[in-house]
This record gives C-alpha cells, sequence and structure tokens, in this order.
C-alpha cells in the first residue's frame, strides 16, 4: 500500500498545502479544502502535517 500524500494547514490562506510545497497561497493548483482533499482521497486517505517553519523548506523560488 503506497504512504497517503501530505498537507499541512497553512494557517495564512486558511486552506491546505502539499507538505513539500513552497510558493504562493495564490496558486489554484496547491490549495486545497479538506473537502476538496476527502473527495479527491477518501476521508483517510491523506495525511495532516504540521505545517512548515522557513527552515525546512528549500530556498524560495520568490527571493533574490
Amino acid at each position: 500500500m503506497s504512504k497517503p500524500p501530505k498537507f499541512y494547514d497553512c494557517g495564512i490562506c486558511e486552506c491546505y498545502h502539499p507538505a513539500d510545497w513552497d510558493g504562493d497561497c495564490r496558486d489554484d493548483e496547491n490549495r486545497f479544502y479538506p473537502g476538496q482533499l476527502d473527495d479527491k482521497y477518501g476521508v483517510f486517505g491523506w495525511e495532516e502535517v504540521p505545517m512548515p517553519v522557513a527552515g525546512d523548506l528549500k530556498p524560495s523560488r520568490y527571493l533574490p
């Protein structure tokens, strides 16, 4: 069985983003409501992880 996809509760835009994502909250392709994730993966088919902090992510492509 494969591992469920991981998403974090943003706390800024009140949506969920993929755990390995580092981008702009306005990116509709990477912003989900819990119901959308349930519809796509099933109620127990995705995992919520803590929101990463700055040191946990690779350098942002938006910074010089």
